[in-house]
Order: C-alpha cells, then sequence, then structure tokens
C-alpha cells in the first residue's frame, strides 16, 4: 500500500540522513572503501534475514533452531579466537560479549517470531527490524560513546521513527 511504501521511503531517508551525519569534509578517498563495507553489511543482512525466514518456514522449533544457532556460532568464534590469537580474553571483554550477545539472541528471538506472526508480510518485518537497528545505533552512540547530536542525525531519528509509526499504522488499516 501507499502507507506502506511511505515507511520505507522515509526508513531510506532516515539512514541517508544518518550516514550523511558521519560524512566528514576531506575523506572521499576512504568513501568509497565505506561504501563497500556498507554494501557488504546490507548483503549479509540480506542473507541473515532471508536464512532466518527460511528457518521460520521449515516447521522446526523455534527455541532449539535458536538456540542451534548460537551454539554454533559460539564454537566458531572460540574456534577462530583459539587459532589467531594467543589468549581468550580478559574478564571485562568476556562480560561485555556475553551482554552483546544476549541482547543480540534477544534480538533475533523478537525478529523471528515477528516473522511467525506476521508470515504475510515479511518485508514489513524486515524494514521496521532494521530500521529500529539504526534508530537504537543511533541512542547507543549518543549515551555510551558521548556522540555529538548532529541535524542530519537529528531528521534522521524524525524520519526513523515516522517510518516505524507509518508501517505499522499500515498494518492496522
Amino acid at each position: 500500500t501507499q502507507l506502506k511504501l511511505a515507511g520505507i521511503v522515509l526508513g531510506i531517508v532516515a539512514v541517508l540522513c544518518i550516514l550523511y551525519s558521519h560524512r566528514a569534509a576531506g575523506q572521499s578517498s576512504k568513501a568509497l572503501q565505506g561504501i563497500l563495507y556498507l554494501a557488504c553489511v546490507w548483503v549479509g543482512y540480506a542473507l541473515i534475514d532471508v536464512l532466518l525466514k527460511y528457518t521460520t518456514g521449515l516447521g522446526l522449533q523455534f527455541a532449539v533452531t535458536l538456540n542451534l544457532m548460537f551454539i554454533c556460532a559460539f564454537v566458531l568464534s572460540v574456534g577462530y579466537i583459539l587459532l589467531h590469537e594467543k589468549t581468550i580474553g580478559n574478564v571485562r571483554n568476556i562480560s561485555a560479549g556475553l551482554i552483546l550477545g544476549a541482547l543480540n539472541f534477544a534480538n533475533i528471538a523478537l525478529y523471528v517470531k515477528a516473522h511467525m506472526l506476521l508470515k504475510d508480510s515479511p518485508a514489513l518485518v524486515f524494514a521496521s527490524m532494521n530500521i529500529l537497528v539504526v534508530v537504537f545505533g543511533v541512542i547507543s552512540g549518543l549515551l555510551f560513546f558521548k556522540e555529538k547530536l548532529k541535524t542530519s542525525t537529528t531528521l534522521g531519528l524524525i524520519f526513523a521513527v515516522l517510518s516505524v509509526l507509518c508501517l505499522a499504522y499500515a498494518m492496522t488499516v
């Protein structure tokens, strides 16, 4: 519908505003490299989203599947660290990693649950979730890393909130 399209367009504008706010003058040589990394992240997100959607469609038990995914990720991560590093890490880094992992687990659990509940609207789930990830990323940057709120970042946050509201309202109409 037009409301969903407006929500997606507002979401894209929000992301572009937030990206623009981090652009520094005189860094055009790094811009291409940044775009390449950003494209890789987006391809990775798309691949993960498709695989999660596929997994929910298999009819497997939700809790078992999600736990197996995280156990595999943990084993691969520890294996990588053991092969490439001399130590596992210190208590501070391990604690931060466990907290981040728990938040990521909750994010993915809610994401998969949303796909299960909204089987007919995968694009809506995908767009809403990723726009909110950007919003919470900006808020985290402000709170934890003391980033300054620029005009384009503020506009991006406003557009992101409007985007999610449009997408949510489109479901009720």
